[in-house]
């Protein structure tokens, strides 16, 4: 595994802005994690937890999650933040979200979420990584 973030000012400095391709593409967005292993993917993305309890998740990052969590090899987990609790899901087992008309949001409610702590995710993506060694 690799150490922690050591200098925020490097990372800062490696943090790009691809607004020059705006008008480009439409639906571009981030993943907060991203690891590969052998062949086998592990998506993370992490939201603030709503305050009716569930996560928000913009309409366009929504579909590429799902497309993303239907992939061979491939596993997608949405995190939820609160100030002292932290859910988590697995995208492709979670069923579907809940759409809000006119608003280009998916909404992930509370009882598709499990209840956990960090050092349970963390455990997670140790055996995550432990099978994707093979």
């Amino acid at each position: 595994m690799t150490e922690p973030l050591r200098n925020y000012n490097n990372w800062r400095k490696s943090i790009r802005n691809f607004e020059w391709l705006q008008e480009t593409v439409s639906g571009a967005m981030d993943i907060d994690m991203l690891v590969e292993r052998n062949g086998h993917f592990l998506i993370v993305e992490g939201k603030p937890w709503h305050f009716d309890g569930g996560v928000v998740v913009p309409w366009g990052q929504h579909r590429a999650l799902m497309q993303l969590s239907m992939q061979p090899n491939t596993v997608v987990f949405l995190v939820g933040e609160a100030e002292d609790e932290v859910y988590i899901l697995n995208y492709a087992e979670a069923g579907k979200p809940r759409y809000w008309r006119g608003s280009s949001s998916a909404y992930w409610p509370e009882e598709r979420f499990d209840r956990t702590t960090k050092g349970a995710i963390r455990k997670m993506i140790q055996d995550w990584w432990e099978v994707a060694s093979g």
